[in-house]
């Protein structure tokens, strides 16, 4: 169903098969990238304000294993980056196993930014949706009075052993996740640093190099 800024919906009852899909489609008049992020919040680290644990985008495709309660399953994970919007089918896609979601894990919150130059006014056709499974749990149409830079999509949010689900739609500044103006936005503090995961260890027998001299 459509969404508008407002009320909470229901609280999703956590499964060890929950798994929450954010996915976005844009069209444009002219050549514009969006990137859909996840900025993952923990603990409240000064009034309104949490900390933040880590940010899921373009750059940074799988989020930082001491946010997983199972090491090895990645908590949230981003499709890549679209940077023309063309093609058929959603464009950019954030996976959410809210299962191995750590401890101190409190809200991801879900944020859209035009990161070529424009605004949203400059799109048509664009949605961000929620997706439980096969089903479409909320979708946001964003319409040509958004002319911000940023928007604050939604946030999951933590309550015992259930998750919340509250649609936000709030215009901020910031070309991405990273912005402090859209990190502010988003409710957390300041960017903790891109996680790079490490190399793969090359083992002998695997195809290593080595030059002899």
């Amino acid at each position: 169903r459509d969404l508008y800024p407002g009320p909470v919906t229901p609280t999703l009852t956590l499964t060890l098969s929950l798994t929450l899909t954010l996915t976005l489609r844009w069209t444009t008049r002219k050549a514009l990238d969006l990137d859909a992020s996840a900025i993952i919040l923990g603990p409240e680290a000064e009034p309104g304000l949490r900390q933040t644990l880590d940010i899921v985008n373009f750059s940074q495709t799988q989020s930082r294993p001491d946010v997983s309660k199972r090491p090895g399953t990645d908590l949230v994970v981003h499709s890549g980056d679209n940077v023309t919007g063309e093609g058929d089918g959603d464009d950019e896609v954030i996976m959410v196993r809210l299962n191995v979601a750590a401890p101190e894990v409190s809200e991801i919150v879900f944020t859209v930014n035009v990161f070529s130059g424009g605004t949203f006014a400059d799109c048509r056709d664009s949605y961000i949706r929620l997706r439980l499974g096969k089903n479409d749990l909320a979708r946001f149409k964003i319409d040509a009075d958004t002319t911000s830079e940023g928007f604050i999509f939604a946030r999951l949010f933590r309550e015992g052993n259930r998750w919340g689900f509250e649609a936000m739609g709030t215009q901020c500044d910031g070309l991405t996740a990273r912005d402090p103006k859209t990190i502010a936005a988003a409710g957390g503090t300041e960017d903790p640093g891109q996680y790079n995961p490490p190399s793969p260890q090359v083992q002998p027998g695997d195809g290593g190099c080595c030059v002899v001299s």
